[in-house]
């Protein structure tokens, strides 16, 4: 989570230090993560309102955002909104997660045969990491003469992500 600040402007661009209690913003502009994961300011799901407490027109917030994205976040009370007063934000792709995906050809080889192997690396909410490379996760090839499990390279394997 990232601290936002958020400033209530007056129509000459000064801090409306007025603007003082608990408003119910709604945020906006940023997306779902690819698993569902909705963004959130102070605990709430972006579109809905969320309490914010201002003190002489400046408050701040928990910002989380899911989805690897340049997000422009902009705020509403319902009659004042940030127009062109937005906060841009470049959410980077977490850590490798345990939900990512691997494919391979052929089943079955025969002695000498190869088959590639593709592993898509995803974080927790279903970014894929592009540029994974083989220390991020542990990769297991079993056949009917031998298994071999290793965190690093497995002779001929290829990574691509």
């Amino acid at each position: 989570s990232q601290t936002i600040t958020i400033t209530s402007k007056d129509s000459n661009g000064n801090t409306a230090t007025g603007y003082t209690g608990s408003k119910t913003l709604t945020f906006s502009g940023a997306n779902n993560a690819p698993d569902g994961t909705q963004p959130t300011v102070g605990g709430t799901d972006f579109g809905s309102g969320t309490n914010v407490t201002f003190s002489n027109g400046v408050a701040t917030a928990s910002l989380v955002l899911y989805k690897v994205e340049t997000a422009t976040v902009s705020a509403s009370d319902g009659a004042i909104n940030s127009g062109a007063n937005t906060l841009s934000v470049t959410v980077s792709v977490a850590a490798a997660s345990t939900a990512s995906t691997v494919s391979a050809g052929a089943t079955t080889l025969t002695p000498g045969g190869t088959t590639t192997v593709t592993v898509t690396v995803k974080d927790a909410y279903g970014n894929v990491r592009t540029g994974a490379t083989t220390s991020e996760f542990a990769a297991s090839v079993t056949t009917s003469s031998y298994t071999n499990s290793n965190a690093g390279t497995l002779g001929s394997f290829s990574c691509s992500a």
